[in-house]
C-alpha cells in the first residue's frame, strides 16, 4: 500500500482540518508521516506492523477508551480504515 497516492489521501480527506498544519488537536499531526510516527499526547499515532496497537486505529473505530474520529460525519469508510490498518501492518512506510 502506497502511503502518497492511498493513505495520506485519506488522512487529508477526514483528519487534516484537526490535525494539520494550522491546527493540531491533542497536540497531533496527520498531515506528514515524521508527525504520524511521533504521535500527539497519547504517544505515536502509528506502531508500523503494529495497526492493533495504533492510537490512529483506535480512533477510527472508537476501540480501547478512544473517541471515534472524526467525531462527525462523514467518517472514514470500512475500506478506508481497512486501508489504514493495512498500511500500518506492511509497516507504516512512506517516500
Amino acid at each position: 500500500i502506497d502511503y502518497e497516492t492511498q493513505v495520506r489521501p485519506v488522512l487529508n480527506k477526514h483528519c487534516v482540518g484537526c490535525h494539520g498544519p494550522d491546527r493540531q488537536r491533542a497536540s497531533l499531526r496527520l498531515d506528514a508521516l515524521p508527525a504520524l510516527l511521533e504521535g500527539g499526547n497519547r504517544g505515536p499515532a502509528v506502531v508500523p506492523g503494529k495497526a492493533a496497537e495504533s492510537v490512529l486505529v483506535h480512533a477510527l473505530t472508537g476501540a480501547k477508551d478512544v473517541a471515534i474520529m472524526p467525531p462527525k460525519e462523514p467518517r472514514l469508510t470500512a475500506d478506508e480504515v481497512a486501508l489504514v490498518r493495512a498500511w500500518i501492518d506492511q509497516g507504516a512506510k512512506g517516500p
